[in-house]
């Protein structure tokens, strides 16, 4: 394509075809995926090291890590969003808090500094 963007299984995109370094294997859900945003970049410029993640189905909400592969305040965001999928999920500018919206309106904020 025009931005030589590519994806490998449900994966995120890669820069090349043939560059499986920069492709990683990001969570599957059961029910489509609303919102997707990548963490502010560090106070040098750094890499992205975060997704905030919101799906439709139950828990709604969750934060990947991009460096580890682990996820974070899957479990809490089922309570906290009692079990509804999420529309929204967004980073405050400076990356500490991140708001999810769910599907039944209620609004959650995480303090995700480390």
């Amino acid at each position: 394509d025009e931005f030589g963007l590519s994806t490998q299984n449900d994966g995120l995109g890669g820069l090349d075809d043939n560059d499986d370094e920069h492709i990683i294997d990001g969570p599957r859900f059961p029910a489509p995926v609303r919102d997707i945003q990548f963490s502010p970049r560090d106070d040098d410029g750094g890499k992205h090291d975060y997704l905030a993640i919101a799906t439709e189905d139950s828990p709604g909400f969750g934060v990947f890590s991009c460096t580890d592969q682990k996820k974070y305040l899957w479990d809490e965001a089922g309570t906290n969003h009692d079990y509804a999928g999420c529309t929204t999920a967004s980073y405050s500018p400076a990356g500490t808090e991140v708001v999810s919206i769910a599907t039944d309106g209620r609004v959650c904020f995480w303090n995700v500094a480390e």
